[in-house]
């Protein structure tokens, strides 16, 4: 027999809570891989050992350029990224929109449209995306500028953090649009 908390619980799971420790969960994994890649960092020498490894290419370490391209690899993820994510939750919340009525009357019953949970989930993903990439290296490069992007990517993952009457104004909107 299924207890009446058991229902509950489930609804809140489904609802927005559930939402804001999938959110808080993308922000603690980016944060703690962060403050790993600050202490342990960097954990590869682009020189080499002694100059050695990875050879040279025009007078300089070829790791050193593969580093170099890499930095230049998140910032350029991190200018796609940010209009990328605000674009895509824009087209998903507008599929909101054609089933408006049922989704205020879901939020009212405590729960998140499977639409809205889509919007909110998949832009937040791409931000954490982010994140991991800028710490993977930071860890080896130990370029502390890296946690710009690193920041970028915990606005991008806080910034549609669900409460019910977020969710209702989401829905308001997309009817508009």
């Amino acid at each position: 027999m299924v207890h009446p908390s058991d229902v509950r619980k489930t609804a809140q799971m489904n609802g927005v809570l559930g939402l804001r420790i999938m959110l808080l969960a993308f922000v603690a994994g980016v944060t703690m891989f962060a403050v790993v890649a600050t202490v342990v960092g960097p954990v590869a020498d682009p020189v080499g050992a002694g100059g050695e490894v990875g050879g040279e290419v025009d007078g300089e370490s070829s790791d050193a350029s593969f580093f170099a391209l890499l930095e230049w690899i998140v910032l350029g993820y991190a200018v796609l990224v940010i209009p990328g994510t605000l674009l895509l939750r824009r087209v998903l919340d507008a599929r909101v929109g054609a089933r408006r009525g049922e989704a205020l009357e879901a939020v009212d019953r405590g729960e998140v449209p499977e639409e809205l949970r889509v919007a909110t989930i998949v832009p937040a993903a791409m931000g954490e995306s982010l994140g991991l990439l800028a710490c993977v290296v930071l860890l080896l490069t130990g370029n502390t500028l890296l946690l710009a992007p690193v920041v970028l990517s915990l606005v991008l993952i806080l910034l549609p953090f669900p409460s019910e009457d977020g969710l209702r104004s989401r829905i308001q909107a997309a009817g508009r649009a």
